[in-house]
């Protein structure tokens, strides 16, 4: 099962922040942005992130690495191309977010505007950098 678990491990490694994909820049701005606020909470949310990719490693390690422990399992096919030629193109957006996330950040960019204005009681996102 060469290609399942090539695909496994590729959206396994990503869901934890792997750089380069669409969850590092998630994590990234989250802590940037939290970062302004309090860095004991940046330090929570690292230690979430540590405990998040230790906890899927492990998973990753008992599900795909190593011998079948039984032997329905050892006779399982590999993915076909129906399922290959599915999960392909979301293996191309996790990688084009994490390597260009810039259209979809712009296109959120108004409307996080509006909510932050809205939520502070006016104040422009500028003022909120600069402090009080």
């Amino acid at each position: 099962m060469p290609r399942f678990v090539a695909l496994f491990c590729f959206f396994s490694v990503a869901s934890f922040g792997l750089p380069g994909t669409c969850n590092f820049i998630g994590e990234f701005l989250v802590l940037v942005g939290t970062s302004s606020d309090s860095f004991v909470k940046v330090l929570l949310a690292m230690g979430g992130i540590v405990l998040a990719a230790s906890y899927m490693l492990w998973m990753l390690q008992r599900v795909a690495l190593g011998q079948s422990r039984t032997s329905v399992a050892a006779r399982l096919p590999d993915l076909n191309w129906r399922e290959t030629a599915t999960l392909v193109p979301l293996v191309v957006i996790v990688l084009w977010v994490g390597l260009y996330p810039a259209p979809f950040l712009d296109a959120m960019d108004v409307s996080v505007t509006a909510l932050i204005q809205q939520a502070t009681g006016g104040l422009a996102v500028s003022q909120l950098a600069l402090g009080p």
